[in-house]
């Protein structure tokens, strides 16, 4: 096994591939006032599609669901056609790097977790024109809640994402790249310990029994583990930030 397949035997066997809770999408959906009851809605990064069911639940809108592992892919399509969404509700495999859409096609763009891939900056500029006139993004990212955390956690950010920024520092971006922050709040804790790292933590005990005398598989494992260890340790500094915008 790959370092790669294990990785993804992990993140395939979670329900969320990130960490989130119901309350928050919701919470974030309910700050949109104006989207039309038909609305285009982009949900780029999906995964298994936890946050796209939910806003299903919310909108008569139509769902685009992007990722670029298959197998969530179809598990989501699957899903949707088992709930007899499917009409709603579709999933496509992309690149959030270079989407395969019109400009100003939707009317809002949803990324739960997701945007760190491409970076925070670049996801704001470069998804900007798939939104139309007055169309609204929201996401979630990684964010310092407070100044000078302690240098091993710090130490921890610089070497896995060095790109994290405070939330005023994610502010100032968001209305520097051309949009209104609508509303804004913190993920709560259980959104990471009891919907994300709960599930992931056995997963990994059983991975390191397994594969204890494979080294590169190992260390994956440890990684995941570390940072599990950490928000466990320092989650009072850090976690991610939710920000509803309009274009």
């Amino acid at each position: 096994m790959t370092q790669e397949e294990l990785f993804y035997s992990i993140f395939e066997n979670i329900p969320r591939q990130g960490p989130g809770t119901k309350a928050s999408t919701l919470k974030a959906f309910s700050a949109i006032k104006t989207l039309p009851q038909d609305a285009q809605i982009l949900d780029i990064g999906c995964g298994k599609g936890v946050q796209t069911f939910d806003l299903a639940e919310v909108t008569n809108g139509t769902i685009t669901a992007v990722d670029n592992h298959p197998f969530f892919v179809d598990f989501l399509n699957q899903k949707a056609s088992g709930l007899n969404l499917q009409n709603r509700v579709t999933a496509m495999f992309a690149d959030m790097n270079d989407l395969p859409f019109a400009e100003k096609q939707f009317d809002l763009i949803w990324a739960e977790g997701s945007i760190f891939i491409t970076g925070f900056e670049n996801g704001l500029k470069n998804w900007a024109k798939f939104l139309k006139d007055d169309g609204y993004m929201v996401v979630s990212e990684a964010a310092w809640f407070h100044n000078n955390p302690p240098e091993e956690i710090a130490g921890f950010w610089n070497a896995v994402y060095p790109d994290i920024m405070s939330m005023e520092e994610q502010q100032k971006l968001i209305e520097t790249c051309g949009y209104q922050i609508i509303d804004l709040f913190q993920l709560p804790k259980e959104g990471w310990l009891d919907e994300y790292y709960a599930f992931m933590e056995p997963l990994l005990e059983s991975a390191r029994n397994e594969y204890c005398n494979e080294p590169e598989l190992a260390g994956l494992l440890n990684v995941l583990q570390t940072e599990i260890d950490m928000y466990k340790k320092y989650g009072d500094y850090y976690g991610y930030a939710f920000y509803v915008m309009k274009k």
